[in-house]
C-alpha cells in the first residue's frame, strides 16, 4: 500500500512539473493563420526550436508561439516539429565598471529589470548556486559587495586584498574565493558571516579563480604563467601548474567532469587545455585576440571564449578543438544559462548585454546596460525548472489549385424586345483564386454582381477564397427569338464551370405606323404621303425595318373636293408586331383668284370682274368702294360678276377697293382693282 501511495505521489509530482503543450498537432493550409501554441507547467518558461522554418515560423524562439501565417509554396504537405524545452528562470547580473552599477536582466523574458548602485569599479562577479546572492569584486576600492537578489539591494561590503579581480563561489555556496591581483593572495570568505576567514598567498598577479566541481580544489591563474592549486579543505597551496613559456593567463574554467582546466592566455591568442590527471598542458587552442571571459557548456562539449580585441566570441568544439566565431563588439564577461542554450555576453563598446542562441549562434536580442559592462565570472542565476522537452507538429498543406463552385437553380426568362427581363441569380465561390472570377453569359444575356449594373461580362473580384452573387437577365437589346446556352465561370489556372440556362424568350415589341392626315386643294397634285412611327425601341428607326411601309390613297389630281382614305401596309421586322392606322386626304376648294384689273368697254373681252372659285362660297359677301369710301357694289354669293357700273352708269377709269368675306372663319380679303378702258 505504501508503494502504491508513493507511486501516486511521484506520478502527481511528475505531471505537475512537466510542461504541457496545448493546440499540439495542427494542420493548416498555405496562407491560413495557425492556432496559438501555449506552453505551461511549474512556472517555467520555454525555449522552442522549429525543425522546418519554411512553414513561416523562425527556427527558434522563447515563450508561447503566437498565431502566424503558414507558408507552403510547394505542391505537397510539409510538417514542422516544434520541440519545447523548459528553461531555468533567473537573472543576469551585469557589473558596469565605469559607473558603479549593477544591471539586472530577467533571463526568462530577456528583459531589463533595473539598475542598482553598488560600489566603485565593479569587475568580477559570482552568483551563488541558489541564486540568492551575487558577490562582486570592486577593483578600485579593494572590496567585495554582497548583493541580495531577493530584494535587489546591497547587503554588505567585505574588505579583501588589493585589486580584487576574479571571484567564484564554492559548489555548496558556503565559501567565496577572491583573486587579489595587487596582493598576490586569495581571500576566502564565509558566506555565513560575510567575513574573510582565510588569506592564502598564491602566485604573482592572480587574475581569476575557479573551483573543481566537487569543491575540493581551487585553481588560480597567475601572471607569472602558472596556475596555483589550493587545497580547499586545508586552505593551503598544494601545487603549481606551469603553462607555456611567456603565457599571461587570465580567465579559467573547469570541465563539468572535473578532468580539465581551460585557461585563456591573453597575450598569445590561445586557450591552454590542462589535464588535471597529470596537471600538465595537453593542448593549445587558437582563439581570438586578447581572450578575456570564458565558460564551458554544461555538457562539456563546447567552450566559449570572449576575445576582447578581435571583437568576437570563439566557439570551440571540444570534440575536435575546431573553432567558429560569433561577431560582437569588445566582449568582456560571458556566462551560460543553466541548460547551455543561451549565452550572455557583455559588450563594453556598446554598453549592452548580448543574448545569443547557442543552437544557431545567432544574437536574439540586445539589452542596454550601464557604462563599460564587464562581469568576469558566472553572472547568471537559475532557479531550475523541471520537465522534459515536448514536441508538437504543424503541418502546412499546399495551396489547393484554384477552383470554382456555383450553387443555385435558374429558370427560363421572358421579356419583350427593348425591355430587360427580370433577373435570376445564383451564387459563386472560389478558393485559391489569383485574379477574380469572370462571368461570361451566352449571347442575348447580360450579368451583374449587384443586381443594378448589368454588362456583357462581370467579375467577382478578389484573391484567395472569394464569393459573390451573380444576376443574369435577357438584355433589352436582345433581338426577338429563343436564347439558351452556358454561363461560363472562369479564372486563371482554374477549371471553367458551365452553367446551363433554360431556353428564354424575347417577344416582339409593339410598333404602330400611322398614316398622317393631309389636305390639298382641288385640281392640285397629291402631296407626299407621310407616316408616323410609334413604338421603336433601342434607338431603332425605319432603317431597321426589313421591309419598308407602303402608303397609298385613292385621291388623284382630278379628285373633287372631299375626303379620301390613306392606307399604310407592308412593313416588316422580326422584332416588332406592327399595327397600322389609316389617315385621310382631304381635297379642299382652291383659294379664290382675284384679278386686279378688268376692261368693261363692251368689246366682250374681260368686261366683268371675274373672281374664280368664289362660287364655292355661296355665303360670302363682296363689297366695292371708291376712294372716298362710297360703296359702289355689294352682293352675297357673287352670282353676277361686277360690270364696273354703279346704279347702271359706267364708272370712270380708276382704282377701286374691295372687301371680300368668305364666311368660312378665315380673315376677310381686301385689296384694290383697276378699271381700264
Amino acid at each position: 500500500m505504501r508503494r502504491v501511495f508513493s507511486a501516486i505521489i511521484f506520478i502527481a509530482l511528475f505531471l505537475f512539473v512537466l510542461p504541457q503543450l496545448y493546440a499540439q498537432n495542427q494542420t493548416v493550409t498555405n496562407g491560413e493563420a495557425t492556432a496559438t501554441v501555449n506552453f505551461t507547467g511549474s512556472g517555467c518558461t520555454y525555449n522552442w526550436v522549429n525543425s522546418n522554418p519554411t512553414i513561416g515560423l523562425p527556427a527558434s524562439g522563447m515563450g508561447n508561439i503566437a498565431s502566424f501565417t503558414a507558408v507552403n509554396t510547394g505542391n505537397t504537405p510539409i510538417t514542422a516539429t516544434i520541440t519545447a524545452t523548459p528553461v531555468a528562470t533567473g537573472f543576469a547580473y551585469v557589473t558596469n565598471f565605469n559607473n558603479g552599477t549593477l544591471t539586472i536582466v530577467n533571463t526568462a523574458t530577456n528583459s531589463f529589470v533595473t539598475n542598482i548602485n553598488v560600489n566603485t569599479t565593479p569587475e568580477g562577479i559570482s552568483v551563488s548556486p541558489d541564486g540568492t546572492k551575487a558577490y562582486i569584486t570592486n577593483e578600485g576600492i579593494n572590496t567585495v559587495s554582497v548583493f541580495n537578489a531577493a530584494n535587489n539591494s546591497l547587503q554588505t561590503t567585505i574588505p579583501v586584498g588589493n585589486t580584487p579581480w576574479g571571484i567564484c563561489t564554492s559548489p555548496d555556496g558556503n565559501l567565496v574565493y577572491v583573486a587579489n591581483s595587487g596582493a598576490n593572495t586569495l581571500s576566502v570568505i564565509s558566506t555565513a558571516s560575510n567575513m574573510v576567514v582565510n588569506t592564502i598567498t598564491v602566485g604573482t598577479a592572480p587574475w581569476d579563480v575557479v573551483t573543481s566541481p566537487d569543491g575540493k580544489q581551487v585553481y588560480v591563474t597567475c601572471g607569472n604563467g602558472t596556475i596555483t592549486v589550493v587545497n580547499a579543505t586545508t586552505n593551503t597551496v598544494s601545487g603549481n601548474i606551469p603553462l607555456n613559456a611567456g603565457s599571461v593567463p587570465h580567465s579559467i574554467c573547469v570541465s563539468p567532469d572535473g578532468s580539465k582546466l581551460y585557461v585563456a592566455n591573453s597575450n598569445s591568442q590561445s586557450v591552454s587545455v590542462v589535464s588535471l590527471a597529470t596537471n600538465t598542458v595537453v593542448s593549445n587552442i587558437s582563439v581570438g585576440s586578447v581572450p578575456y571571459g570564458m565558460c564551458v557548456s554544461p555538457d562539456g562539449s563546447k567552450l566559449y571564449v570572449a576575445n576582447n580585441a578581435s571583437n568576437n566570441i570563439s566557439v570551440v568544439n571540444l570534440a575536435n578543438n575546431s573553432v567558429t566565431a560569433i561577431p560582437i563588439g569588445s566582449p568582456q564577461g560571458i556566462s551560460l544559462s543553466a541548460d547551455g542554450s543561451i549565452l550572455y555576453a557583455t559588450n563594453s563598446t556598446d554598453n549592452q548585454l548580448w543574448i545569443i542562441n547557442t543552437v544557431t549562434n545567432v544574437v536574439e536580442s540586445k539589452i542596454t546596460t550601464g557604462e563599460f559592462p564587464t562581469s568576469l565570472g558566472n553572472f547568471v542565476s537559475s532557479s531550475g525548472c523541471n520537465g522534459i522537452p515536448i514536441t508538437a507538429t504543424i503541418t502546412v498543406n499546399p495551396t489547393p489549385p484554384p477552383s470554382i463552385v456555383e450553387t443555385g437553380t435558374l429558370s427560363s426568362l421572358t421579356t419583350v424586345y427593348g425591355t430587360p427581363s427580370l433577373a435570376e441569380s445564383f451564387n459563386v465561390s472560389g478558393i485559391s483564386i489569383t485574379g477574380g472570377i469572370l462571368i461570361t453569359p451566352p449571347l442575348g444575356f447580360e450579368v451583374s454582381t449587384d443586381g443594378i449594373n448589368f454588362n456583357t461580362t462581370a467579375t467577382i473580384s478578389g484573391t484567395g477564397s472569394i464569393s459573390g452573387q451573380v444576376y443574369i437577365r435577357l438584355a433589352a437589346t436582345t433581338p426577338v427569338g429563343n436564347y439558351s446556352g452556358n454561363i461560363v465561370l472562369s479564372s486563371t489556372n482554374a477549371t471553367s464551370i458551365n452553367i446551363a440556362i433554360p431556353t428564354s424568350t424575347v417577344s416582339p415589341a409593339q410598333l404602330t405606323i400611322t398614316a398622317d392626315n393631309i389636305t390639298k386643294s382641288d385640281g392640285t397634285v397629291n402631296p407626299p404621303l407621310t407616316i408616323t412611327y410609334s413604338g421603336f425601341v433601342n434607338r431603332d428607326g425605319p432603317a431597321q425595318l426589313t421591309t419598308q411601309a407602303i402608303v397609298l390613297t385613292t385621291a388623284t389630281t382630278q379628285s373633287p373636293v372631299g375626303q379620301y382614305p390613306i392606307t399604310v401596309s407592308g412593313a416588316a421586322s422580326p422584332d416588332y408586331t406592327i399595327t397600322y392606322i389609316p389617315g385621310v386626304l382631304t381635297v379642299i376648294v382652291s383659294a379664290i383668284k382675284i384679278p386686279d384689273t378688268f376692261t368693261p368697254n363692251g368689246d366682250g373681252i374681260n368686261d366683268t370682274w371675274e373672281i374664280h372659285d368664289l362660287e364655292y362660297y355661296p355665303k360670302s359677301t363682296v363689297n366695292i368702294f371708291n376712294r372716298w369710301g362710297q360703296k359702289l357694289y355689294s352682293s352675297i354669293g357673287y352670282p353676277i360678276p361686277w360690270d364696273g357700273r354703279y346704279n347702271g352708269a359706267a364708272l370712270p377709269t380708276g382704282t377701286y377697293y374691295y372687301i371680300i368675306d368668305l364666311k368660312n372663319g378665315q380673315a376677310v380679303i381686301s385689296g384694290w382693282v383697276a378699271i381700264i378702258k
